[in-house]
């Protein structure tokens, strides 16, 4: 294959950045062994090439020439490998980050349709089922990372928007079973922790779009008890939702920062006087559990509106979310820096949500219009 002058910076690139990039705190040593694998593998290191192209230099809707150069190559031979039933690694990490690509550059159908082929690549190689439960007693390493990353780019296109339908089927958080992938190569119980606690939250977020999906049929079919039925299944996440602020590592990290926040909602103020500047600053123990601390809050936001069916501003709970998700970002933006950029990236979800909250009553029709777009 032909080397360019610029295929070792996006070699490093696709290791030190892509990662913050994706939200994802547990794959460096994944990401360490799909570029080793790039060395005698064509397929994997056109994919890297094209995919930290895009990541690094796409401004807009221009996207560098380079990235669909390289997706040239690539395609025809997973296409070959489909239909000789000649599928190995190579083929599943350069379909799994194609669907990033893909959703990197907004072209969302094509990355679901990469995503579905990833499923499909999983079954075939006898990793997951066709309900995407895991098949093998000991599980590979490679192929979990590559379905969690898989999971945590639907979730991201399907929260944005309705119109999406949700690649992933929902899937259950088995802990013992990520633990066990995990353990050789999370770097410390901590980091392990870390990891798991990024996973819970992402298998929230699928059961939540899958939800989402399931009660607007309720809804549109009138069933007599679509809401309860709505409401028992909204419980059912929300109770799980709430585990996740006791984890090992976690609890301490969150418990300081909701204290001022729940006396606030037990004294006598009323909603309208609560504005974000009358709360104090995040407190940072650490970055990542702040990430993804984010997220956890704004999972809250998302289920409300499953919950409803509609966007509530002067919903006390929601709004303490929003006003959360914003606290923690003006903190990351000030703990991180100039070095703030791909991690933030991956805060444009919880941001929109904390935004729909915060749109006023006057726009109540562009709410719903934007509801729609983004679920």
């Amino acid at each position: 294959m032909n080397v360019g002058l610029n295929d070792s910076n996006r070699l490093s690139f696709f290791i030190r950045e892509v990662p913050r990039f994706m939200g994802c705190i547990c794959g460096t040593p994944q990401m360490v062994n799909i570029v080793m694998q790039s060395v005698n593998q064509p397929i994997i290191r056109h994919t890297i090439l094209a995919f930290s192209s895009a990541v690094k230099e796409a401004q807009g809707d221009l996207v560098p020439l380079s990235v669909y150069r390289n997706i040239q190559a690539v395609i025809p031979n997973i296409q070959r490998a489909i239909t000789e039933s000649n599928l190995n690694t190579s083929h599943l990490v350069s379909v799994t980050f194609l669907a990033w690509l893909g959703l990197t550059i907004s072209d969302f159908q094509t990355a679901q349709s990469h995503l579905r082929g990833l499923l499909s690549m999983l079954q075939a190689t006898k990793h997951i089922t066709p309900s995407a439960d895991f098949i093998r007693h000991r599980p590979n390493s490679m192929a979990m990372f590559l379905f969690c990353v898989a999971v945590k780019a639907d979730n991201y296109i399907s929260s944005r928007n309705l119109a999406n339908q949700v690649a992933i089927p929902p899937i259950r958080f088995i802990e013992s079973y990520h633990r066990e992938w995990l353990y050789y190569t999370a770097s410390s119980e901590m980091h392990l922790q870390y990891c798991l606690a990024t996973l819970q939250l992402d298998c929230l977020a699928n059961n939540i779009c899958h939800l989402q999906r399931q009660a607007m049929k309720l809804r549109a079919g009138k069933v007599r008890t679509a809401e309860q039925e709505i409401a028992r299944r909204v419980e059912m996440i929300k109770a799980e939702h709430k585990t996740w602020t006791s984890r090992p590592y976690i609890r301490h990290h969150v418990l300081v920062n909701e204290a001022w926040p729940r006396s606030l909602s037990a004294s006598s103020e009323s909603i309208p006087s609560r504005r974000f500047l009358t709360y104090p600053e995040y407190i940072i123990f650490d970055p990542t559990v702040a990430y993804v601390h984010m997220t956890h809050a704004s999972l809250i936001i998302h289920m409300n509106i499953v919950l409803t069916g509609e966007l509530n501003s002067n919903e006390a709970e929601s709004r303490d979310a929003a006003i959360l998700v914003c606290r923690i970002f003006a903190a990351l933006k000030g703990a991180l820096g100039r070095n703030d950029g791909m991690m933030l990236y991956g805060c444009i979800t919880t941001l929109l949500f904390a935004g729909l909250i915060f749109t006023d009553d006057r726009f109540k029709m562009g709410k719903r219009l934007c509801h729609r777009r983004i679920g």
